[in-house]
């Protein structure tokens, strides 16, 4: 019987788009390979939004054909859409670029297994919307995943209660620009009541949301109702207006600032995490100065943080004269992890002795880790089970906040 391994490297879309073809295979008559060494076949679902991203897929391919050479290695996703703008990866035996073209390979190797793909045990990842039309100057995703589309609620729906089948307790809503998510006039804040309403999901939760997103009805709701998570990854990229501009990012620093600190003063126990790119083409020092004032300015629980590396394809990489030196761009970074640390610090610093629903996941020998509905990671030392929601109190002895 046909085995595949697979593997997502990046963003939680490559996962939810791993997750949707390991259906398509089960639906085909294969099985899922536990380890790459059973598999005969290999599906790389990969991120290409950096350079250092193809760099990864490349690595990863390496790998994985080390552990197994006699398998095929089929490349899915985000790189494959835009194979034609990469160097030709030689390891690759397809490079699939579509749903439908998973399908059509599939139907040419049937097999006749009964198997189904295995949900998360803790949380699943939904995607409800793909594609972006914002064509920021760094990024090539719109190149890669076209238009924005929404997925129909009631496929949305579906799979809400098909996770609450397999005793799911969280599901998070994901997509490539969830924002702009629309279904007969309703938004994402509609598209969260309204499954909140229909299922009896304990825990809901919104990924990556830009601030377009970030509205006084979906603040409200986050507000009132228990089940919606208060945490929210905005992307930041900048806290300068001129680079901004420059990222062709039809934002502003007071309109960003401002939606922040409306759900942090508003929400309670809201926490926010954010992205920040550092030395894009053309940021001076007066630029970088604005981005930690802005840090400074909003306790971020996390920033995930990166130095921008040139991707080719995209307007950005086009402007050479204006790159920011290497070294410079790693003093950047490292008084970016300095502030980064500190507003972490700040965040986590008003819940320490509350008490908080956490969901328990993975067991280490240290011992239980979970995240608080405001999605701050903790350990704790009693012994629990796994996929449990159990109240913990923060008291920095039996059970603390840990770097995440």
């Amino acid at each position: 019987m046909p085995k595949v391994f697979t593997h997502a490297t990046g963003c939680k879309i490559s996962y939810c788009d791993t997750k949707e073809a390991e259906e398509l295979f089960c639906a085909a008559g294969w099985e899922i390979a536990k380890q790459p060494e059973e598999a005969d076949l290999f599906l790389l679902t990969a991120c290409t939004v950096t350079s250092k991203a193809d760099a990864d897929l490349r690595k990863t391919a390496r790998q994985m054909k080390n552990k197994n050479p006699r398998a095929k290695l089929w490349v899915y996703g985000c790189w494959a859409n835009v194979a034609e703008k990469h160097e030709p990866l030689d390891l690759a035996d397809a490079v699939v670029k579509s749903k439908e073209e998973l399908k059509a390979l599939l139907a040419e190797r049937k097999g006749e297994a009964q198997a189904k793909p295995e949900l998360e045990r803790n949380r699943l990842f939904v995607k409800v919307q793909d594609g972006c039309d914002r064509f920021c100057a760094y990024c090539i995703v719109p190149f890669a995943r076209g238009v924005p589309k929404s997925m129909p609620y009631s496929e949305i729906l579906s799979r809400v209660k098909k996770a609450r089948e397999e005793d799911i307790k969280e599901c998070v809503l994901s997509g490539i620009h969830i924002a702009s998510w629309k279904e007969d006039g309703r938004d994402i804040a509609d598209l969260c009541a309204a499954l909140l309403k229909d299922t009896d999901l304990p825990r809901l939760r919104v990924s990556s949301l830009d601030v377009t997103g970030a509205s006084e009805k979906l603040r409200k709701l986050m507000k009132e109702e228990p089940r919606l998570m208060p945490h929210l990854h905005i992307p930041l990229q900048s806290g300068s207006d001129r680079v901004l501009r420059l990222m062709n990012r039809p934002l502003s620093r007071a309109q960003l600032l401002a939606a922040m600190q409306a759900f942090l003063s508003e929400v309670p126990r809201m926490m926010l995490s954010t992205d920040i790119i550092v030395g894009f083409p053309g940021e001076t020092e007066e630029d970088f100065q604005e981005t930690l004032s802005f840090v400074d300015r909003i306790p971020f629980g996390k920033v995930h943080y990166f130095p921008y590396s040139p991707r080719p394809g995209t307007a950005a990489a086009q402007r050479t004269k204006d790159f920011v030196p290497e070294a410079v761009k790693k003093e950047r970074e490292e008084r970016l992890r300095a502030a980064a640390q500190k507003a972490a610090e700040i965040c986590r610093a008003p819940f320490r002795g509350q008490t908080f629903k956490v969901l328990t996941e993975n067991r280490t020998k240290d011992g239980v880790l979970g995240f608080t509905e405001n999605y701050l990671r903790i350990l704790t030392k009693k012994d629990l089970k796994q996929n449990e929601i159990i109240d913990l109190e923060i008291d920095g002895n039996i059970t603390e906040f840990i770097p995440q």
